[in-house]
């Protein structure tokens, strides 16, 4: 169950606390704050049957900290309910996540603007939250990316990084995508979190 330490207390509201507190006594997992990654905000981990742990990066807001920890816990519940065989961020982890977050705005977790940006329907949710239309810009609005990840390019579509380099994606890897530097033969592994700033047709 989640500590309820003053430290807690500024990370997710009083009924956050609670959803989450019936969650985690139902599925047991021990929850790890980890230092700013740049590639990811929060990851699941079953190491063991008896054994499973979610880490979320220590800097984040409120809102944008409960809604990794939903995202989080919905991979927990859906390898329990449906077992290790389904995608990470296919349609059973989408239902979980959807009536996970679906409690959390019932109980007041997110503001009237973040609602408004989520998607209605669970097959609506994409594998990054931040690239829901609209959802990036709300937690980093100093930014001018579109939200948009290299995950999110369909392959053989070109795209522009921040940095003005266009790449050609080519096919999935392990954990990256194999991507050709466009007017090169110069092969990349880019990251699937890697931001895009736009399309190239």
């Amino acid at each position: 169950m989640l500590d309820t330490s003053e430290f807690w207390k500024t990370k997710v509201t009083e009924g956050t606390r609670l959803i989450f507190n019936e969650l985690l006594f139902n599925y047991p997992c021990k929850i790890y704050l980890s230092r700013d990654r740049k590639r990811k905000l929060g990851d699941y981990r079953a190491l063991s049957k008896n054994n499973r742990q979610i880490t979320i990066n220590g800097n984040l807001d409120q809102e944008q900290f409960t809604l990794v920890l939903a995202h989080e816990l919905a991979h927990l519940i859906a390898f329990e309910d449906y077992g290790r065989r389904i995608d990470a961020h296919g349609k059973e982890w989408k239902h979980t996540f959807h009536e996970i977050v679906q409690r959390l705005i019932d109980a007041g977790s997110f503001s009237h603007e973040l609602v408004h940006l989520m998607p209605r329907n669970f097959t609506g949710w994409r594998a990054n939250f931040a690239n829901q239309n609209g959802v990036y810009q709300y937690f980093y609005p100093n930014t001018n990316s579109n939200g948009l990840s290299v995950a999110d390019v369909s392959l053989g579509e070109a795209f522009q990084l921040e940095d003005g380099r266009t790449f050609k994606k080519l096919k999935q890897l392990r954990k990256y995508y194999l991507c050709e530097l466009v007017g090169t033969n110069q092969h990349y592994k880019v990251h699937p979190k890697t931001l895009v700033k736009k399309l190239v047709k």
